[in-house]
């Protein structure tokens, strides 16, 4: 019994681990700090999502065996927490692409902004 379930505890733990991590990347990027690396957002979420992966269908990596889950209230609940972060990762890329978008309009504003001052002078 703890062989099948202490695996399937660990990998909820690591879902909400690199969940909440993932948010607070996407916090910290969507608040402008540009310190921070998108990638680095993606693997909490791709991490998130492949212990997702392996509570419905098994799998294993270093930390072991990992076996599906069979009662079908907890696999509707993992397939929930798997389209909610289908949803981040939707929500991430287009602020990803709003940060990239804003920022070739700062440069075109600055670009414009020199040459009226060049056609100025």
């Amino acid at each position: 019994m703890v062989t099948r379930h202490a695996p399937l505890a660990d990998a909820a733990m690591e879902i909400k681990l690199n969940a909440t991590l993932g948010h607070l990347w996407f916090e910290e990027i969507v608040s402008g700090d540009r310190h921070e690396d998108i990638e680095e957002l993606w693997s909490y979420l791709n991490q998130a999502d492949w212990y997702t992966r392996v509570m419905l269908i098994g799998g294993k990596n270093e930390e072991g065996n990992f076996y599906s889950l069979t009662d079908e209230h907890m696999r509707s609940t993992i397939e929930s927490v798997r389209v909610a972060l289908s949803s981040a990762s939707t929500l991430e890329m287009a602020v990803e692409t709003l940060h990239e978008q804003s920022a070739l309009i700062m440069i075109q504003a600055t670009k414009d902004e020199l040459n009226g001052c060049q056609r100025d002078s």
